[in-house]
């Protein structure tokens, strides 16, 4: 008889919640998860519940830690024979990094097993590598005690041997090119992997210059010259063409001009100015048209929201915001855009809005409340990655210690470690692939920083055969 404890069961998922949880892995959102599966985003979300009630989780990660921890999720090193299926990727989230090295193979990547109803647990080698990848996604994904020792008894790691490779975790932070003088306020925009920032203000006033990061070369470039020189504004990308509206001028008063560059040909061009002028304002796209959310009048901050249609080349007018503000930040999550913090004449606001542009201008669901911000924050810098919310600096007169993460699936901010050089005001943030980026702010005056955040690793994962 087996002196082994019995193990519990495992939960026990259908095929269709398996599914799911495959996809989850990916960092697929809901939208994305019920494009692959067809069906409806409701149903989606209705899977994630039961996946969640029955591992006894809050979150995706959670639930793909579980999925490791069971056995659902095996690890293959490079010189294991090839996996019969073509390889995907999953995205896990990046927290704060324990100051000591962990125990692991440092080149293994992720396979995860296709969902065939019973799942079988990894015997032998496969425990070992599963304990293995475990600790590797307890660096990624869990902030544990920077202390020497606590994080290893948490973990129940084994003492580095000549089996086990001592490797220490890779920064999330890093500092890369510079900006070619130092900027705050200006308009940024992401095309074919490459980063526009348009305008701004140098420490010689406004200017029109249009700069380009290219992050696989880690070097800038100069593009065609904005028309305006104007700070205080924000780009959008739709159809291939950046709409940069409004903005500030050298003597601080708001325009209504709205400038369109063509990145295909370098060039730009004049197109519908704003009803009124405004800058200091956030904005967002979906379904293919812009949305413009509060801002500055040149008198005092409005809540004003306004639509572009690029179709019919106007703009109109929207349920406005609950209460005025300027300097807030605004992304879109599935169907609905979130604008995020922006102050007031009380001061820095921690409130956090959702906008469903569907419903009619005199509709009471137009808006909706959601968990505010763990800290106040105005000129933030904010982007989505993986269906979630990544809010960074927005400290008006002084640096914010913390950036958060705001999870779309449980509704709730958490916070996680600010960058090497600590925000006050973000000049422009763009998310690429899985990194962040931050460029200039303010601090003072303005500076040249341009730094890196790694929010989400990957691992390779096949696709299920047939």
């Amino acid at each position: 008889m087996s002196s082994e404890p019995a193990t519990p069961p495992s939960p026990v998922l259908s095929d269709r919640e398996l599914e799911v949880l495959r996809l989850v892995a990916t960092g697929a959102t809901n939208n994305q998860i019920g494009r692959a599966l067809f069906i409806s985003v409701n149903t989606v979300k209705v899977h994630l519940n039961n996946i969640f009630a029955k591992l006894g989780v809050q979150s995706r990660t959670e639930a793909a830690l579980y999925a490791v921890r069971h056995g659902w999720i095996v690890l293959e090193r490079p010189d294991a024979p090839a996996a019969s299926t073509t390889a995907a990727i999953a995205e896990i989230p990046a927290s704060p990094a324990p100051a000591a090295p962990v125990a692991a193979a440092p080149t293994e990547t992720v396979v995860i097993a296709p969902p065939v109803g019973e799942v079988e647990r990894p015997t032998g080698r496969g425990r070992v590598m599963a304990l293995a990848f475990v600790l590797v996604l307890g660096l990624v994904v869990f902030p544990l005690a920077s202390s020497a020792q606590p994080w290893r008894e948490w973990l129940g790691a084994p003492a580095a041997s000549s089996a086990t490779a001592v490797v220490s975790p890779p920064p999330r932070w890093q500092r890369v090119a510079p900006l070619p003088a130092p900027r705050d306020a200006m308009a940024v925009a992401t095309a074919d992997n490459l980063i526009y920032l348009i305008g701004g203000q140098e420490a010689g006033g406004v200017v029109n210059a249009v700069s380009v990061y290219d992050p696989a070369a880690n070097q800038w470039s100069r593009k065609a010259d904005k028309p305006t020189a104007l700070q205080g504004n924000s780009a959008a990308m739709i159809g291939g063409r950046v709409y940069v509206p409004g903005g500030c001028d050298a003597q601080d008063q708001p325009s209504a001009v709205m400038e369109i560059y063509d990145p295909a040909s370098d060039s730009w061009q004049a197109g519908a100015p704003l009803p009124k002028a405004l800058c200091h304002y956030a904005l967002s796209t979906l379904e293919g048209r812009l949305y413009l959310f509060g801002g500055w009048d040149g008198r005092s901050m409005v809540s004003d929201v306004l639509v572009f249609d690029p179709a019919r080349g106007e703009w109109s007018a929207h349920a406005p915001l609950p209460g005025p503000r300027a300097d807030a930040a605004a992304a879109a999550i599935g169907e609905r855009i979130f604008v995020v913090g922006g102050r007031q004449s009380e001061g820095l606001l921690d409130e956090v809005l959702s906008f469903d542009p569907t419903q009619p201008a005199n509709s009471a669901q137009v808006w909706a409340r959601k968990p505010p911000l763990r800290h106040p924050r105005a000129r933030l810098g904010l982007v989505v990655l993986a269906g979630n919310l990544y809010a960074m600096g927005g400290g008006w007169s002084g640096p914010l210690r913390e950036n958060e993460r705001y999870d779309s699936a449980t509704s709730q901010w958490s916070e996680f470690e600010s960058a090497q050089e600590t925000l006050w005001r973000v000049g422009a943030a763009a998310a690429l692939d899985t990194k962040i980026y931050l460029f200039g702010g303010w601090n003072s005056q303005p500076n040249d920083a341009v730094q890196l955040y790694t929010a989400l690793y990957r691992f390779f994962l096949p696709k299920a055969g047939p």
